[in-house]
């Protein structure tokens, strides 16, 4: 577990360097008033572990940029990739000239995974208002872009990124979705259309996408207020996933990813164990006495079957 006395910790996301999993979250002062001050507050910390239950901290990765910058406000979740020898971060920037409602994604490099420099070309990847959905009315004037998953594209041309948004073209359905964006520099990106052929969520965020047995399973998570009450998917905050054959688009909802306590937990992530075995974290939210602990969990193994299907080995 890991539950800094004096910050909260939320999103996360992870990579494996060696032996040690390195773990970036968004962090926030516990003395903020109120704990949804968190998300106008967020920086990006760093910690290192080689159990995915002790953890050790790093200095801070990422924190906003200076006043008038895009992304002077707060930084929000992103991934990290390994590209050649260097080490490459993707990230969600908001500023305060826009009150945090447009979200644009940043790049910043690394030599060693702990002296993070943000690109010049910032910010490299924008919604395309011909595809997505922009600022909605009906949920605070967002326009959702956000929580970039950056993997090395599997046909060997470049990099994709998995990013929250909602389509434009709506339907009868929820406009949650989860945008493509390739590259082959990481600074020039190409938007393309929805991965996902699905319409049962609000929003879809936090998503990751792993490779498995020749198919493509996706990970993301929603409150329980994005999911379409007759959608067939449970109506619980959470994480679910979905499969596909292919990383660029057909992803199909396959079910819920039952790590633990329902509606306590989110943006529930997959992460190797020391022993490979794979291992769900996530962060704990609200409870039900109405307190926020904003804390990771422990890791929950797992089992995925040849044909992506997930089950949790928890008691």
């Amino acid at each position: 577990m890991f539950n800094p006395p004096d910050q909260y910790v939320w999103d996360f996301w992870t990579v494996q360097d060696g032996k040690d999993t390195h773990l970036f979250y968004l962090r926030a002062p516990r003395s903020l008033p109120d704990p949804e001050m968190r998300h106008a507050n967020a920086r990006c910390g760093h910690a290192v572990s080689r159990d995915l239950t002790h953890w050790t901290e790093r200095p801070m990765a990422l924190e906003p940029g200076p006043a008038g910058s895009w992304d002077d406000r707060a930084i929000w979740t992103g991934s990290v990739c390994r590209v050649g020898d260097r080490w490459a971060m993707l990230y969600t920037g908001t500023n305060w000239a826009e009150d945090g409602k447009i979200q644009r994604v940043g790049l910043a490099w690394s030599d060693d995974l702990t002296q993070w420099t943000k690109d010049p070309a910032n910010p490299v990847i924008e919604a395309d208002p011909a595809r997505y959905l922009g600022q909605n009315p009906d949920h605070q004037q967002e326009l959702a872009w956000r929580d970039p998953f950056l993997m090395a594209d599997p046909a060997g041309d470049g990099h994709l990124a998995y990013i929250t948004a909602q389509r434009r073209d709506g339907g009868p359905g929820k406009p949650g979705c989860v945008a493509l964006a390739r590259s082959r520099d990481l600074r020039a990106w190409t938007v393309e259309g929805p991965v996902t052929e699905m319409d049962e969520f609000f929003l879809m965020e936090i998503p990751q996408v792993i490779p498995w047995e020749g198919r493509y399973i996706l990970i993301f998570n929603a409150d329980k207020s994005w999911v379409r009450a007759d959608s067939g998917a449970p109506v619980a905050t959470g994480a679910f996933y979905a499969l596909s054959d292919s990383p660029y688009g057909g992803f199909r909802y396959a079910g819920p990813v039952a790590v633990g306590q329902t509606n306590a937990l989110f943006g529930t992530k997959f992460a190797p164990g020391p022993d490979g075995q794979p291992m769900a974290l996530s962060w704990q939210g609200y409870q039900p006495d109405g307190s926020f602990l904003g804390g990771l969990t422990d890791p929950v193994p797992l089992r995925i079957g040849a044909d992506g299907r997930i089950e949790s080995l928890t008691p």
